[in-house]
């Protein structure tokens, strides 16, 4: 059973499988991953092969697409921002040194060569009150802790038992926001170089 996404000429369609009537805005369906209303009348949901064929002979159907899985990836833009010239945006910020950014995402993967302390970090400001979960929920200062002075805190909300990535998003936007450099970087042997965040000194 795979998720696709559907699309159809109204946001209304019967569904010759149930006899039942279902909306956008109250599909009855228990398979439903999302519905669309705004720009496209449609909806994402799992289906069989079989149950595919029997959409696509419903009145008002339009086409649908499988719904792939694709892996992230990015390589260096320093040039492509001018962040290296003379008056470039590092030189005028100092390369984000001081700042704390926050993401409220997927979670951060504390062994990501974007995010290891190479010594040459600074400390955490003075303000900073965060706390670092990847070992324990209580954050006990006195425990060793997985977090360095790049990666200064990491939370894990809502039943998720621990800050790690395991999709690998947040790992991605940190690290175009504030990632430390990492040498010979490449994404499917294109784009060599070295790939650094917008913000390479900043927590």
């Amino acid at each position: 059973m795979s998720t696709h996404q559907v699309a159809c000429s109204s946001s209304e369609m019967k569904s010759s499988s149930t006899g039942t009537h279902c909306s956008c805005q109250d599909f009855c369906e228990p398979r439903l991953v999302q519905s669309y209303c705004v720009v496209i009348s449609g909806f994402a949901t799992k289906l069989n092969k079989a149950e595919l064929r029997d959409m696509e002979a419903l009145d008002g159907f339009v086409f649908a697409q499988l719904d792939e899985h694709c892996k992230l990836g990015t390589t260096y833009a320093l040039e492509f921002l001018s962040l290296t010239q003379f008056n470039g945006l590092w030189t005028k910020s100092n390369d984000g040194e001081g700042v704390i950014i926050g993401i409220a995402d997927s979670g951060i993967l504390h062994t990501h060569e974007s995010f290891k302390d190479d010594g040459l970090m600074p400390d955490p400001p003075l303000k900073w009150r965060g706390c670092c979960q990847y070992n324990t929920k209580t954050c006990d200062p006195r425990l060793p802790s997985k977090c360095n002075n790049k990666l200064i805190g990491g939370r894990a909300m809502g039943g998720i038992s621990s800050p790690d990535d395991e999709i690998g998003h947040e790992t991605h936007v940190a690290s175009i926001a504030a990632g430390s450099g990492v040498y010979n970087a490449s994404v499917l042997i294109q784009g060599g170089g070295t790939t650094v965040g917008i913000a390479p000194k900043a927590h």
